[in-house]
C-alpha cells in the first residue's frame, strides 16, 4: 500500500508547480529560476519515491512534465523567431533610411526673427 502522505504531498506539489510554471511564463527571469529550482526539488522527490507512488500519480507527473516541456520549447522558438524578425526589421529600416537619405533634398529654408520653416522632399 502506498503511503497516503507521500502520494498527497506529490499531488499537492504538482498542482502548485503547474500554477508556478504558468506564473513564471508571464513573469521575469527570477520567476523562471524559482520554478526551475522548485521543479528540480520535486523531480528528486518523485525519483526517490517513484516505487511508492500510484501509477495514476506517475502518469500525472509525466503528463505535466511533457506539457511544461512543450510550452517551454514553443516559448524559446517564439523568442528566437521574434529576435530574427527584429534583426531583419532593423536591417530593412537602415537600408530604407540610407536609400532615402541619398535622395533627400532640403529646400525653402526661410528665416526671420519670428519663424523658421523648412521644406523637406524625398
Amino acid at each position: 500500500m502506498v503511503p497516503v502522505d507521500i502520494e498527497h504531498r506529490i499531488r499537492g506539489s504538482l498542482d502548485k508547480l503547474v500554477d508556478e510554471f504558468f506564473s513564471s511564463v508571464e513573469g521575469d527571469d527570477s520567476k523562471i529560476t524559482t520554478f526551475l529550482n522548485s521543479w528540480s526539488i520535486f523531480d528528486a522527490t518523485v525519483r526517490q519515491h517513484s516505487h511508492e507512488l500510484q501509477q495514476s500519480t506517475l502518469s500525472s507527473v509525466c503528463s505535466i512534465a511533457a506539457t511544461v516541456s512543450a510550452i517551454a520549447s514553443s516559448i524559446l522558438d517564439l523568442q528566437d523567431t521574434g529576435n530574427k524578425i527584429r534583426d531583419e526589421l532593423d536591417t530593412d529600416i537602415v537600408k530604407i533610411l540610407n536609400d532615402d537619405l541619398d535622395h533627400l533634398s532640403i529646400s525653402g529654408i526661410q528665416e526671420s526673427e519670428q519663424s523658421r520653416s523648412v521644406s523637406i522632399r524625398f
